[in-house]
């Protein structure tokens, strides 16, 4: 891939810079930064591209060139400097495009890019993709967390280096089968050239949504591998659940599944799923960074109120009403959903949450390996922003997943409040993505914003993940995903198993240069 620094005019000038803002209208937190002395961004000519890791795709010889940025401000609830550049987004492809202020690492004020090549990165990181050259703690052989002395999370890696995820979701062969089997000898051989690949680009764990051939696949490499692609699988509890009991869904319902904490043998089937073979390859596993146990439970979204819609359920002997319309009298209310307020139906989401949290992390201590990280169900929409829920979560899970989507920029009140919230437990970002109108396809599908091509996407990683790093109660992301689905532009790699070049050198901009960011940030 071709590089310039010639910068040039984009539309970026079309707009004033003081009338836009990166930071989200919906978000309720008010904070005025102190005062900064401005000094001038590391030097835009250092700004190096990758070398030829990412692949041959047709934007391989782009020269890429970056936007003419706006006067140095402070970024909003932040005490760091930026020059902005502007990013059009929509949230669909036929929704208008709105333009937004956008942080990316050649202008961070005070800032200057420490790791440059690939060279350099690797030979900054231990095996696992954490930090060498950094504080270390106790090694155990396993991950965990812990704090370091200025109150930032970290992941502890089994060596006792501090890690920060950086992961791709859904590593599996869903593309074209034919560029597969042009560009891979076999499932083995896609493995081992992919985390080459991946840790290339700064990436090191594949975490949820794999398919049982690719998940024993990259086990049985991890055996053997010098450098791991370290594992966090996902999982379906309430699902399994409820087909090994052969029951159905509350009401009928599948988006009133997490009724089912309520039904006979919840907790000791939870006990019995961590035992059985579905965990075996993961358990007691040094490369096995911990299990996802759900996907986006529906506590609140979508208008799920769930104590209104457990209170509707026709059949009173269901266990999910029973356990809603106690809940109402015990708040001396009458099991009538016109009696439900809004603050009912968000704490008795919570108490959902509990029933379901503990019942898992209560399985994880009592199972043949107690060291497994929980990392959550992987909350989106609404539960996310649901205090109740969060508590919940922080109390029995050992990391926070969030499936962070409909914002351009990461929310800090809502990072701080999910720190006080969960009691300290920290959070990462398990799904994010944008998607380029530039590949021509379709694009409706997800959840994704849509920018304008692959480099813009690139600009949105970067200033996501900043904004990600300078909040010390997150541990890391997780990039979804891959590879592109047939008609939407999701993935790293194209449907074809082809790199997206324009985005993958700013992936690996960042990726290179998470820990001294972090300094950065926390000075």
């Amino acid at each position: 891939m071709k590089y310039s620094t010639i910068i040039t005019k984009t539309i970026c000038l079309s707009v004033p810079f003081f009338a836009l803002s990166c930071e989200d209208p919906q978000e309720e937190f008010s904070y005025i930064p102190p005062e900064v002395i401005y000094s001038q961004p590391g030097n835009v000519e250092d700004y190096n591209t990758p070398g030829d890791n990412a692949g041959d795709n047709d934007d391989d010889d782009v020269e890429l060139q970056l936007p003419v940025p706006g006067p140095a401000e402070t970024y909003p609830n932040s005490t760091k400097q930026y020059q902005p550049i502007i990013v059009e987004y929509a949230e669909k492809p036929d929704k208008a495009f709105i333009e937004a202020k956008t942080r990316i690492l050649p202008y961070l004020v005070g800032y200057e890019q420490q790791t440059k090549t690939q060279d350099e990165y690797l030979q900054s990181v231990n095996k696992y993709g954490s930090y060498a050259r950094g504080q270390k703690f106790k090694a155990t052989g396993r991950f965990r967390v812990e704090k370091n002395s200025n109150g930032r999370s970290w992941i502890v890696d089994p060596e006792g280096y501090p890690y920060y995820v950086r992961g791709i979701a859904s590593f599996r062969m869903d593309g074209n089968s034919s560029a597969f089997g042009k560009l891979y000898s076999s499932v083995d051989d896609w493995v081992a050239k992919s985390q080459k690949q991946f840790s290339e680009i700064g990436f090191h764990s594949v975490c949820a949504f794999g398919k049982e051939e690719g998940d024993k696949a990259v086990n049985d490499y991890n055996k053997s591998a010098s450098s791991p692609l370290t594992q966090a699988p996902s999982f379906s509890f309430l699902a399994e659940f409820k087909n090994s009991k052969g029951i159905s869904y509350p009401g009928q319902n599948v988006n009133l599944k997490i009724g089912l904490v309520f039904y006979d043998g919840w907790d000791e089937w939870c006990k019995e799923y961590l035992n059985s073979d579905a965990f075996g390859m993961f358990r007691n596993n040094p490369d096995v960074l911990g299990f996802f146990s759900d996907n986006e439970i529906d506590f609140s979204t979508w208008g799920n109120r769930l104590l209104d819609r457990f209170l509707k359920i026709s059949n009173k002997q269901d266990p999910a009403y029973i356990a809603a319309a106690k809940f109402m009298t015990d708040k001396d209310k009458s099991a009538n959903v016109s009696d439900v307020t809004d603050e009912l139906n968000n704490e008795f989401a919570g108490i959902c949450a509990e029933k379901y949290y503990s019942a898992i992390k209560n399985a994880v201590k009592a199972s043949k390996d107690p060291e497994l990280l929980y990392l959550g169900s992987r909350l989106h929409s609404l539960p996310k922003y649901n205090s109740y829920i969060i508590k919940a979560a922080g109390k029995y899970c050992d990391v926070i997943s969030i499936n962070y989507y409909s914002k351009w920029s990461p929310e800090k009140g809502y990072m701080d409040g999910w720190k006080n919230q969960a009691g300290g437990t920290p959070f990462m970002v398990t799904e994010f993505y944008t998607k380029g109108e530039d590949t021509k396809l379709d694009n409706s599908s997800g959840a994704g914003f849509v920018v304008r091509d692959q480099q813009n996407r690139g600009f949105a990683y970067q200033h996501f993940t900043l904004g990600l790093l300078e909040a010390k109660n997150c541990v890391g992301w997780v990039f979804f995903k891959y590879l592109d689905d047939e008609d939407c532009n999701k993935g790293m790699l194209d449907y074809n198993y082809k790199p997206y070049t324009s985005l993958t050198k700013y992936m690996s901009d960042i990726n290179w240069n998470v820990y001294n960011l972090i300094d950065y940030f926390d000075k």
